[in-house]
């Protein structure tokens, strides 16, 4: 063994035997002929990290942190186990045995190696180990709720450089507060981050308990109002979707703690013990956002936004009103919601009636329906469609989708697919129209949709607004009506989730076949004919969506499966590869 190799693991703090971990790796993985060459360029490779760490320091070195050693360990385990996968020995490594799901998502657990060695799932060419103790496994849950910028950890991934010269994998380490590591080794431009491993013991929730108390109340209302603003506003800037999706998925997560307050009438009090009990430690930025907003009443991410970036976050609340829209009424001099209605009257901007219903039912627009009430609202709907058939015409089919058919207790609005015999042409428009009218008025007859509230209407679509006559709230409802051999696409594409219909288009696609919400067929000899289309006579007709799913080549799966964190595994444990969802 190199004495640089040995001196640098040394180094680490006693509790992370990182040399005695190494050595068990390589012993998993390797003959002991190999283990020593791999030692060899291993210790070369981190020399040559150090090296190059120094060189392109602007400051003598200083004492290595723990992340930085992190990172330049982790540097040294990648190199590995290229070399390992591509040495003659990689025919006898047998990747379920070390821990490994047949080399496509790799590493769930390596404890049978040593309890110090944990796997970082990644794909095949950038399956890595790390022998940091006191890590785990991100779960399924918390893994799409990460984000790529780390506000505490210490939370460890791996980037790949953009560069079309330098595709080799990247590892990075984080922690609080200073956030990625940030040299020309690390540079965070240069990466497509995901976070996957977090540290057992979050120590940033556990501290904020214990400083700020747990029986102490905090302000919902204001932590979720400022959470909502910090998504909006990283879609005006354009910040990647990941990282403002995080904000989104905590306020979901928080809502039921709202709703319960608000049934309340304001009168329960939440406290901070409720938002750990709801609040997953792994809501790592949105964790330190609520720190700031405790600590200093405002989160950091807004306490520097300038006067446009405000007024701009507030028109983007507003019912499809986007970036570009809130920037052209701020140009116009539109300032508050009330400047936008006073401009339009004026004919200095122009609204859409949609955004006008939008600015007037804003606190409609906000509040998540709860299950209770798509219960009674989907009842209602049927009794609707019931009463709208006569003699002996056929009855529609209808079905409420996502969320509420994934078997979530909220959902942001009503998304209703119907379809009848007596439409089987998407071509036949008048037909379609017909039938959607009669739907449309009826419901507006029963008092259910209010008819001055019309969103959008088509042949085959209508958008509005929904609300039950005890209800104060109206809520934002789509309609869309379907050829009768697409409906269990329809189903489908409509309940999700988003990953599982990513991975559904791929496989078709690999198929030489074409997936959409209504049908899925032969794709077009030229892509751009119709990337989002396939061609007619092709439609492969199916009864239910289980034969969509057999056509693929994956597990059924009941639409309450169908949340990420329930699937996955059982896709990884049938051999599905996951890689195009990555």
């Amino acid at each position: 063994m190199s004495p640089i190799f040995a001196r640098r693991l040394s180094k680490a703090p006693p509790s992370l035997d990182r040399f005695a971990s190494f050595r068990r790796l390589l012993a998993t993985i390797c003959t002991p002929s190999t283990t020593q060459q791999i030692e060899s360029t291993a210790t070369h490779h981190m020399a040559h990290s150090i090296r190059a760490q120094h060189l392109h320091s602007l400051s003598p070195p200083k004492p290595m942190s723990l992340t930085r050693q992190v990172g330049l360990h982790l540097d040294v385990i990648v190199h590995v186990r290229r070399n390992v996968l591509a040495s003659k020995d990689a025919s006898r490594w047998d990747p379920v045995k070390a821990g490994f799901h047949s080399g496509v998502s790799v590493v769930r657990d390596l404890e049978q190696v040593g309890s110090s060695i944990v796997g970082l799932e990644a794909r095949p060419s950038s399956a890595v180990v790390s022998t940091l103790e006191g890590f785990r496994p991100l779960l399924p849950t918390e893994a799409r709720h990460v984000g790529s910028s780390v506000a505490s950890g210490p939370i460890l991934g791996l980037g790949t450089s953009s560069s079309r010269s330098k595709r080799a994998l990247t590892p990075f380490a984080a922690r609080a507060p200073s956030g990625f590591l940030h040299s020309r080794l690390y540079s965070t431009k240069a990466l497509s981050t995901k976070a996957l491993y977090v540290a057992k013991t979050v120590d940033f929730v556990t501290n904020l308990s214990q400083t700020y108390g747990l029986d102490r109340p905090v302000p919902l209302q204001e932590i979720m109002s400022q959470m909502r603003d910090i998504q909006l506003l990283q879609s005006y800037q354009e910040t990647k979707a990941v990282s403002a999706r995080g904000f989104k998925d905590a306020v979901r997560a928080l809502y039921p703690l709202w709703h319960r307050v608000d049934q309340s009438g304001g009168k329960e009090v939440v406290r901070m013990k409720d938002l750990v009990g709801v609040l997953s430690p792994c809501f790592t930025v949105p964790w330190a956002e609520i720190a700031h907003i405790l600590n200093k009443g405002k989160a950091s991410k807004l306490s520097c936004m300038n006067k446009e970036q405000k007024t701009c976050v507030l028109f983007m609340r507003i019912y499809n009103i986007g970036r570009a829209r809130a920037k052209q009424f701020y140009a116009a001099g539109a300032r508050t919601l009330e400047d936008l209605l006073k401009l339009h009257e004026l004919g200095t901007i122009k609204l859409q009636e949609s955004q006008i219903i939008g600015i007037k039912l804003l606190d409609d627009f906000e509040r998540l329906i709860s299950r209770s009430e798509m219960d009674e609202l989907k009842a209602r709907i049927e009794d609707c469609l019931k009463s709208i058939v006569t003699g002996d015409e056929k009855l529609f089919e209808a079905e409420l989708l996502g969320s509420y058919r994934r078997g979530l207790d909220f959902a942001s609005d009503l998304d209703l697919a119907v379809r009848h015999p007596s439409f089987t042409d998407s071509e036949d428009k008048e037909k379609a129209r017909r039938l959607l009218d009669r739907i449309v008025e009826a419901l507006e007859a029963s008092g259910l949709l209010a008819n001055q509230y019309r969103l959008a209407h088509g042949d085959k679509k209508y958008m509005g607004l929904i609300k039950l006559k005890d209800e104060q709230h109206y809520r934002r409802i789509d309609i869309r009506l379907g050829p009768y051999d697409s409906y269990p696409y329809m189903l489908l594409g409509g309940s999700g989730d988003a990953l599982l219909m990513k991975l559904m288009r791929h496989r078709a696609k690999a198929r030489g076949m074409c997936l959409n919400e209504y049908g899925m067929g032969d794709k077009f000899e030229k892509e751009d004919q119709n990337p989002n289309g396939f061609r007619p006579g092709t439609m492969r007709i199916v009864t239910n969506e289980r034969e969509i799913f057999d056509l693929l080549g994956v597990p059924y799966l009941e639409p309450h499966e169908r949340e990420y964190s329930h699937w996955r595994q059982k896709y990884i444990d049938a051999g599905i590869d996951l890689a195009a969802i990555n």
